[in-house]
């Protein structure tokens, strides 16, 4: 059965005049609480009917008419949209569309629960407490204190424990070609570290908690022409980061963007756990693969190339003295490297 043949056969109760019924469903196997960004679309016979009704606002409940945690990102009137998953065929048209940030609590596993939400013709936020201090993010788990250079310092309330410096940015030269990384012999190397970061609250609710960090890196636009060293003349490459914090989530969550600027480069998010372990694991098909920190490489007679320090992984990698650990899930960034100094942070390309 698909979704929509699904909620066809469900009886929907409690939704009054004005009000629409929406489905959040969970695929996995487990009970999950969490963030999500939906789209909530008036239904085609009012907005057929009313085409010129302004809205400005949305109230979200269950069906019993208890209000949930959640907060309107943006108003389209006339979002152009499209159903080619219906049984009959549907034509791409406008629909009144508000995009909502919402927190879910305790969606049964391979099963969902039931809102509904009206639109409202004046504006409705619900201001939360997620953020205590300027450029914090707090729940009762967690602490993530955003520094002005953009690294955060995350604090674990269970054990008290503080990782700092978490998520800069490192960029060095790369002359290899498709399948392996080669830095050039004269590399020139740049982080944010001693950057200046733009930090700004984008939501406050009860939802979530987001900031938005912009870094800009001003970077060597290619290698020069030996190709063993980096060009003098340099352009900026830019970094947006949301970072957010829901009220019961466990986890920190980021989302970058960059808009490549430059050419031979390798750009990585370094994050510095200062643990004593000797290996890291990386998710592999339907494994966990462990792997050495420290690479002995081969004697130069034997192989000429030098043994990879990158390894593969599939959607987190992990690193752990036995007592206290971080992991790092991503998805989309299968490269990943444990650097063999002090820091030992988990670098993902």
């Amino acid at each position: 059965f698909t979704f929509t043949e699904l909620l066809e056969n469900v009886k929907i109760e409690g939704v009054d005049e004005g009000e629409y019924a929406f489905a959040i469903f969970n695929p996995s196997q487990w009970k999950q609480s969490g963030w999500i960004e939906a789209e909530l679309e008036i239904p085609w016979t009012m907005s057929k009917t009313d085409p010129l009704k302004p809205f400005r606002g949305v109230k979200i409940t269950d069906l019993a008419g208890n209000e949930q945690k959640s907060w309107l990102v943006k108003y389209e009137h006339d979002k152009v949209v499209g159903r080619p998953a219906l049984r009959t065929f549907a034509m791409a048209h406008a629909r009144p569309t508000f995009t909502v940030s919402l927190w879910v609590d305790d969606v049964p596993a391979c099963g969902y629960k039931l809102f509904k939400f009206k639109p409202l013709e004046k504006p409705y936020y619900t201001f939360g407490d997620l953020t205590p201090e300027r450029n914090v993010l707090e729940n009762r788990h967690l602490k993530a204190e955003i520094k002005p250079n953009g690294a955060i310092a995350l604090t674990n309330k269970a054990n008290g424990l503080t990782y700092e410096n978490l998520h800069y940015f490192e960029d060095g030269g790369d002359n290899g070609g498709g399948y392996a990384y080669s830095f050039p012999k004269d590399d020139q190397v740049f982080t944010t570290l001693g950057s200046s970061a733009e930090i700004v609250l984008i939501e406050n609710s009860h939802a979530r908690a987001a900031y938005k960090v912009i870094l800009t890196l001003d970077l060597p636009e290619s290698l020069d022409c030996s190709r063993q060293a980096r060009s003098n003349a340099k352009k900026p490459l830019v970094i947006e980061s949301v970072i957010s914090l829901g009220p019961g989530s466990r986890r920190l969550d980021i989302e970058t963007r960059v808009v490549n600027t430059v050419k031979g480069h390798r750009l990585r998010a370094l994050f510095p756990t200062y643990l004593k372990a000797d290996t890291s694991s990386g998710e592999a098909q339907f494994d966990v693969v462990d792997h050495p920190v420290d690479i002995d490489q081969p004697p130069y007679e034997i192989w000429r190339e030098d043994q990879p320090k990158q390894f593969a992984q599939k959607t987190f990698a992990s690193i752990t003295d036995g007592k206290k650990g971080l992991s790092i899930a991503n998805i989309g960034l299968p490269e990943y490297e444990i650097t063999p100094n002090r820091e030992r942070a988990i670098a993902v390309t």
